[in-house]
């Protein structure tokens, strides 16, 4: 018995239909929410999904599905919310071979990882290793004995994390902004940045936001946020705060 693009059988149907892909799409469509949907049309060699394989993605970056994981899953996730932004289809090509050095390491700094430890032949004979970091340049890749390796990377990672979390501060302070109106909240999500706001605590609102401004949300309420947004009001609704501190609103990155 066909249901909804799979093959089941048995009284547990109606359960399948309501866990399918096109189900959870549906309920988007019937939200209103504006999805985009990927579909491996051919493959060559060994691959992780084969044609037909699907996978959603929401104006804002969520995912249904999969289309085989990794760097290349993540190349149509951006490509898809591109398509939702334009509204024109398009062809996406993903190669998974393995590849040159350059096209490795760049692949690997984009999927998030920090080090890298290089072990040759050269390092074997010598009984080293060579350590780089994604944040540093390659004149600071240190060559360090394998007896020492443990420690050389524990060092480098807490050093780095540090300077991630800096760095991190210093972003969030710069990109941060206090609108006063829904206008002005409107053109900071446009320009990439974050809004601190009062928030009424409604769906409605939540929805309202992210429609009128293709994927922004009301995301979180810092631990250690001041308690002054008591006397304010939702610049979105125009409704007094629910809560007393103000809430971060984004969209997706």
């Amino acid at each position: 018995m066909a249901g909804l693009g799979s093959c089941y059988e048995g009284s547990d149907l109606e359960g399948k239909k309501k866990d399918s892909i096109y189900h959870q799409v549906k309920e988007f469509l019937d939200k209103g929410e504006t999805v985009a949907v990927a579909t491996i049309v051919s493959v060559k060699g060994s691959t992780p999904r084969e044609v037909g394989a699907k996978m959603v993605v929401t104006a804002w970056g969520e995912i249904l599905g999969t289309v085989g994981g990794g760097c290349g899953e993540a190349d149509v996730k951006r490509e898809a919310i591109e398509v939702i932004r334009t509204r024109k289809p398009r062809t996406v090509r993903i190669d998974l071979r393995e590849t040159r050095l350059g096209d490795k390491t760049f692949h690997q700094i984009r999927s998030g990882t920090p080090i890298r430890i290089e072990l040759g032949a050269k390092e074997l004979a010598e009984n080293c290793c060579v350590i780089k970091s994604r944040i540093r340049s390659r004149d600071d890749a240190q060559k360090v004995p394998l007896k020492d390796a443990k420690a050389a990377v524990e060092k480098m990672l807490k050093e780095d994390q540090a300077t991630l979390l800096t760095k991190a501060r210093a972003m969030k302070e710069t990109n941060t902004v206090e609108p006063k109106d829904y206008a002005s909240l409107k053109t900071a999500l446009e320009a990439g940045k974050w809004a601190l706001c009062a928030w009424d605590g409604t769906p409605e609102t939540v929805a309202k936001l992210k429609a009128d401004t293709q994927g922004g949300t009301y995301r979180c309420f810092a631990f250690d946020a001041k308690e002054d947004a008591k006397d304010l009001k939702d610049p979105v609704s125009g409704k007094p705060s629910a809560f007393k501190k103000k809430i971060t609103i984004a969209k997706a990155y």
